[in-house]
């Protein structure tokens, strides 16, 4: 199976737009390393996987890309986690960060960039209590 037919279209809390790429961060454990006096070697602690970033360049093309950059804004701006369908990763629940951006010219008449950051979102967790 090719790369391309892996792809679905992207959307975010159900409002599609123009996948154009994307950076994953955040990948891999976070590691407490120790290092101790007289020892040539020191300890690593795991301390469980890395909370995952994705930030997406899209754009909204067409007649009708200014009710849907309408759409995509109210879903950005909803509070909690939603849906993001992402072309490559699949169905992933996300939080939208406040560090997107929109872009607009007058030479690209019709269309709009907009540059999105989502954080890897679920339920509240309660830090385990001290016994």
């Amino acid at each position: 199976m090719g790369w391309r037919d892996r792809l679905q279209a992207a959307s975010f809390r159900g409002v599609a737009f123009e996948y154009r790429s994307d950076d994953l961060s955040g990948i891999g454990r976070r590691n407490q390393s120790y290092e101790y006096p007289k020892r040539e070697q020191g300890y690593v602690e795991d301390m469980g996987r890395g909370v995952e970033r994705v930030d997406i360049e899209a754009i909204l093309i067409g007649k009708e890309y200014l009710t849907q950059l309408d759409a995509l804004l109210k879903a950005l701006r909803a509070t909690g986690p939603g849906e993001l369908v992402h072309p490559f990763y699949g169905r992933l629940q996300m939080v939208a960060d406040a560090s997107g951006r929109v872009r607009h010219s007058f030479e690209d008449g019709g269309l709009c960039y907009v540059s999105m950051s989502f954080i890897e979102g679920s339920t509240p967790a309660t830090p385990p209590q001290r016994p």
